[in-house]
């Protein structure tokens, strides 16, 4: 007998071979085929063809290539396959907007038994239809929980670009709390309360960030979690590597110079210094038990290169009810983090860079960055611009600076 006769055929090879060989695959083109030889083989490749969809632009950098945003979602849907394939959908990651968004949600099966990771980028201002996509995939709809939650902004390159992650999706994603290890996404709709639930809820979480890369809106318009929150219970992510987001409402008569529109008294929040320390001291507790944090950001650099930015707008909008991040108010309480690399702290009123607190930085934190940004720009310094703010309305200040900080040669008619 040759001894071709004894080696097994792949359909006559047990199912978990034949899983381990085709996850050697990972070619769409080359999967798709296999699908094509025979039932036998599609029923083996079809759920590894369709366990990571990935469908984005190439270019991402104009409104003009939102024809060719999210083919994937335009094609399954043309197909049907994504409503009768969509159950074996274990990552999903495109790029969209609000139409492609809506369409995916039309022709998409009425649950994602094994979908864990979402990461979508583009624009989606539903917040209606990012909650029914979390519903879809949750334990009580059959799935296994979310472990990953990302939602990017910077890659769409298009101005206005907007996620709608708003009530109705925090209510969704509480469904996801026991599973939930990676959320980022920029400015979710999160009251004080919501976040301090969520951090308290998540026992697996190990990335948690809610900041934008920058801002340009008014630092009251951002989510922030209360200090007198954070003290109310204990977190229970306590194996948290990122934590990003804005810890306010702490008063700090510390802060005694005076802004460029008179005494800070009109930006910091006032209060009982002694009650303030003990506050912040209990703060950084909360914070000193997250002993595997490896990046701490609670501050977000703002905008200063947008257009309707004015001078002095940096100091103005800068964060005063922070943590001081200075010995006085408790700052020692940190050195316990062994493991901590990147402290950003950008546009906050912070102590840290303080002759005392850097001793005690190269002391305890060695191989930590800290990142921090001074309450002036180069800008606010700018003779012409200072002139004509100081002479001119805000209607004709707003005017000239279009005007002048105006490159004729980024402008392409196309984009509007």
């Amino acid at each position: 007998m040759s001894p071709m006769m004894h080696l097994a055929s792949f359909a006559g090879l047990p199912p978990e071979l034949q899983v381990m060989i085709v996850s050697l695959l990972d070619d769409a083109q080359d999967l798709h085929s296999c699908t094509l030889v025979s039932r036998d083989w599609h029923n083996v490749f079809n759920p590894i063809l369709w366990k990571a969809i990935k469908s984005y632009r190439v270019s991402r950098r104009t409104r003009r290539d939102a024809d060719e945003i999210s083919t994937f979602v335009r094609s399954a849907a043309a197909t049907g396959s994504l409503k009768k394939y969509g159950h074996h959908i274990r990552t999903l990651k495109i790029e969209c907007m609000d139409e492609d968004f809506q369409l995916f949600h039309t022709v998409a099966p009425r649950k994602f038994s094994l979908l864990h990771s979402i990461e979508l980028m583009g624009h989606v201002s539903s917040d209606d239809l990012i909650a029914d996509l979390l519903w879809r995939c949750s334990r009580r709809r059959g799935g296994v929980g979310l472990q990953r939650v990302v939602f990017d902004l910077d890659d769409c390159g298009y101005d206005g670009s907007l996620f709608a992650f708003g009530k109705k999706s925090v209510r969704a994603l509480k469904e996801h709390f026991s599973t939930l290890e990676v959320f980022c996404v920029e400015a979710p709709e999160f009251s004080s309360k919501e976040i301090q639930e969520l951090l308290c809820a998540t026992p697996r979480l190990r990335v948690f960030n809610i900041l934008s890369k920058d801002r340009k809106q008014p630092i009251k318009f951002c989510k922030w979690l209360d200090a007198s929150d954070v003290v109310h219970q204990d977190w229970s992510c306590t194996s948290l590597r990122v934590f990003g987001c804005l810890i306010g409402g702490i008063p700090r008569s510390d802060i005694e110079r005076e802004l460029h529109d008179g005494p800070t008294n009109y930006h910091v929040l006032k209060g009982d210094h002694q009650k303030s320390i003990a506050l912040q001291k209990r703060v950084y507790s909360q914070i000193a038990r997250l002993t595997h944090l490896q990046e701490l950001r609670m501050g977000i650099p703002y905008d200063t290169e947008h257009l309707n930015y004015r001078r002095h707008d940096k100091e103005s909008e800068r964060q005063y009810d922070c943590l001081a991040m200075s010995l006085d108010s408790g700052l020692d309480l940190l050195g316990g983090l062994e493991s901590l690399e990147v402290v950003a702290l950008e546009d906050m009123e912070v102590g840290i860079d303080d002759e005392n607190e850097q001793r005690w930085v190269e002391l305890h934190w060695p191989r930590v960055q800290v990142f921090t940004t001074d309450f002036g720009t180069d800008r606010d310094d700018d003779s012409q611009l200072s002139d004509f703010y100081d002479g001119h309305s805000d209607e004709e200040s707003e005017y000239y600076f279009e005007d002048y900080y105006y490159d004729e040669d980024e402008y392409d008619q196309g984009d509007f």
